[in-house]
């Protein structure tokens, strides 16, 4: 047996694909779906179960340690900012806001300039280049 289920042998230095009439599981057949049934009822995506999750109303103690209903995002996002004023931890609440708002952009200065190009030798030839 060849690579990938073939009968087809590579032999070193074979540049040539496998013969298709020598493929062991031919694939789909043209205009059928490989998965005639589709999703089973009731699934629902990862993406919708996070929002979900994300979305569920729960009841977490706020900084006055009072309960207080909330999503579980808000949840998150206000534990985030207690463990900041608590313990002068200012990182957790940046990295909070920084998936919120992006980082600050940044201006990085790109003009360069060249006054001379060093020449370089390459097999014993001397290159040389020009600045304009």
């Amino acid at each position: 047996m060849g690579l990938f289920g073939t009968k087809y042998e590579i032999n070193e230095g074979a540049t040539k694909m496998p013969n298709p009439e020598n493929l062991i599981g031919k694939g789909f057949k043209k205009g059928k779906s490989g998965n005639p049934k589709g999703r089973p009822v009731g699934i629902i995506s990862s993406k919708k179960a996070i929002e979900q999750f994300l979305n569920t109303e729960i009841t977490w103690e706020d900084i006055d340690n009072k309960p207080k209903k909330m999503t579980t995002i808000n949840a998150m996002v206000a534990s985030q900012i207690k463990k900041a004023i608590l313990h002068g931890d200012t990182s957790a609440f940046n990295a909070v806001m920084d998936r919120f708002e992006g980082k600050p952009k940044q201006e990085i200065d790109q003009n360069v300039v060249v006054k001379e190009m060093p020449s370089i030798e390459i097999n014993g030839e001397k290159m040389e280049f020009e600045v304009d």
